[in-house]
């Protein structure tokens, strides 16, 4: 069965024509902008359109929006070039002053520069990425915003140092996936498999599974993907929630977010009823990029 017909089941036959439809880039406005950021895009001939469900994002719904990393100031870190969706696993999180941090994958940074901003650099965040050549982005982007309270390590995350267990307030897994919610890669659908998405499903399992043991009593772990399978999201988190008894599945709110709730069945298979707090963003909803987010609660 392709991923055509694939989602044409869980979602509906209009899945991968609202992939294909073209999407307004939205920005991030970072903590280090001027007070006249919003201005000075506007005399470039931008008009913005700001996004209601993270304070700092907008739509550019006039302008050359492919010229707008020409500008100074994004060279200057003033703007990053972030999509809708992604902006809001950060937002579950909800990150805040003197918190410490993993991004467990966290390369190329926006989420983690986007958590800098929200806890004002007050905090201490540890962006971790074992790709060398994403690990260099992550790296400039981190500088070009000036997100000091970022440290970049480089480890593998399915088998993180014992040193870290149970050593951060909150954890978000933003794991690699098939990618088969992004606009930027419609055909996806078919040029992937359901073998691929078995098969990386193994990885991500393995992600949130650190991220469980990364994170203190009482933490938050969020994890998402750009994806929309229930393979790689809700099979994941009901493995984790099998084999740990002391992790609950937060109910997510994010004022201003339409989406849908998580799948608990599938092919005859019937998962925990707790997924159903868990979320699936369409295109449909806000147009942005699809999504899966779940919100755990370490309890012990």
């Amino acid at each position: 069965m392709g991923f055509y017909e694939y989602f044409s089941k869980l979602v509906d036959s209009s899945y991968r024509h609202r992939l294909k439809r073209p999407q307004k880039t939205t920005i991030r406005i970072t903590w280090k902008a001027p007070e006249d950021i919003i201005e000075r895009l506007e005399a470039y001939g931008y008009k913005l359109q700001r996004l209601p469900r993270y304070e700092r994002g907008y739509r550019i719904v006039e302008g050359d929006a492919s010229r707008i990393g020409n500008l100074l100031e994004y060279a200057l870190g003033y703007i990053y070039l972030q999509e809708g969706a992604s902006m809001i696993p950060p937002v579950v999180l909800k990150p805040e002053r003197g918190d410490k941090i993993l991004d467990l994958c966290a390369a190329p940074g926006s989420k983690t520069t986007q958590m800098a901003d929200m806890i004002e650099n007050e905090g201490v965040i540890v962006a971790n990425d074992v790709n060398k050549y994403r690990l260099r982005m992550l790296g400039s982007n981190v500088q070009r915003t000036s997100a000091y309270s970022v440290i970049v390590t480089s480890f593998d995350g399915r088998n993180i140092p014992k040193s870290l267990y149970g050593k951060f307030d909150k954890t978000l897994v933003d794991a690699p996936c098939s990618a088969l919610g992004t606009r930027r890669f419609p055909d996806n659908l078919d040029k992937r498999s359901l073998e691929f998405s078995l098969s990386i499903s193994k990885l991500q399992y393995r992600l949130l599974r650190s991220a469980i043991l990364a994170t203190k009593p009482g933490g938050r772990i969020v994890y998402s993907t750009c994806t929309l399978t229930v393979e790689e999201n809700e099979f994941v988190v009901d493995r984790i929630l099998e084999e740990f008894d002391f992790v609950e599945v937060e109910k997510i709110s994010v004022e201003g977010l339409r989406y849908s709730p998580g799948v608990t069945e599938r092919e005859g298979w019937s998962l925990d009823e707790r997924l159903k707090n868990t979320i699936r963003i369409y295109p449909r909803h806000n147009d942005t990029d699809g999504f899966y987010i779940a919100s755990l609660i370490r309890s012990e």
